[in-house]
């Protein structure tokens, strides 16, 4: 803890004060730690936001816990993260949450993304997408794999790998690959174009290979416009997806098992809408932004009552 740290802690409270805050919600590492200094000084009700463990073990375990046990609520994105975190903070003073970020997808009007669009139109092609960050865990390499396999037996499909490259040596690995398998002719490497909306509108299947996960937003983005889904069953997707019903889901690394899901949906196109119709539904039933805001908002007025 050095003097930024102080600095920064002291315009908190200063902030605090003069705007007369009522409720602190402190978002992951930084704004968790923040939020609980505070609160120690303040006593303000405070609500801390965490999606993994790893956070916690990152700065420390025994400072963390001594801090958490003074919150008031801890939300995680999932069931799942939310139980783990439970059992590894091992503090019941806090209340645990289940509240996943709102979507809220917004569209593009950038040139190059309206010429994606169109060229996919003009194509005809059905395209496969796996929108999400290009790093190890999210299993770009598997998806590839899958896709090479699946494309000796179709011609008119596309892959779009949509991602801010977050570990390069990662993204250059993918683009070997797909050299060494001789389907560049048929992937396409996407950087996050600002809004995706767009791109979502135009992809025919999602798939999310990832390997670990809490509750990955670009899922709730799919489900939010309709789209059919096949992801791997780790973290809290499977409270997302049930197996057949709102998407299809495989077990990590199952290489055979994804294959077998991407050509079922390829060839099904009653099925693809089906599903994509039945996610729609979930998400407005359980994950839209209205009814996630009024979650949070009885969250804060709880805590609020019962300081």
């Amino acid at each position: 803890i050095g003097v930024n740290f102080i600095m920064y802690a002291t315009q908190l409270l200063r902030v605090i004060y003069k705007e007369k805050i009522d409720v602190l919600d402190g978002r992951l590492l930084g704004g968790g730690i923040y939020g609980l200094i505070a609160k120690k000084v303040t006593r303000l009700p405070t609500i801390i936001t965490l999606y993994h463990k790893s956070v916690l073990k990152s700065f420390g375990k025994r400072f963390f816990l001594n801090l958490l046990g003074t919150s008031d609520a801890v939300i995680c994105d999932s069931k799942m993260r939310s139980d783990e975190l439970k059992h590894w903070i091992d503090c019941q003073k806090p209340k645990y949450l289940v509240i996943p970020s709102a979507i809220n997808l917004k569209y593009s009007e950038d040139k190059e993304v309206e010429q994606i669009i169109r060229d996919k139109a003009l194509s005809g092609k059905l395209i496969i997408a796996q929108i999400a960050g290009v790093i190890p865990f999210k299993g770009q390499d598997l998806l590839l794999s899958a896709f090479y396999r699946i494309a000796q037996n179709h011609n008119n499909i596309e892959l779009w790998i949509v991602g801010y490259p977050r570990d390069i040596d990662y993204y250059n690995s993918l683009i070997e690959q797909v050299q060494e398998l001789n389907i560049a002719d048929k992937v396409r490497f996407i950087s996050y174009p600002g809004y995706i909306g767009n791109i979502f509108r135009a992809i025919d299947i999602q798939v999310h290979a990832s390997r670990f996960d809490s509750l990955p937003n670009s899922i709730l983005e799919g489900m939010s416009v309709g789209k059919p889904l096949i992801a791997c069953e780790v973290g809290g997707i499977p409270e997302l997806i049930t197996h057949g019903e709102t998407g299809l889901l495989f077990e990590v690394d199952n290489l055979a098992a994804l294959i077998n899901c991407i050509d079922k949906l390829i060839n099904d196109t009653e099925y693809r809408s089906k599903l994509g119709m039945a996610a729609f539904e979930r998400f407005e039933e359980r994950y839209s932004p209205a009814f996630l805001i009024k979650q949070l908002e009885d969250a804060i007025i709880e805590i609020t009552t019962t300081n």
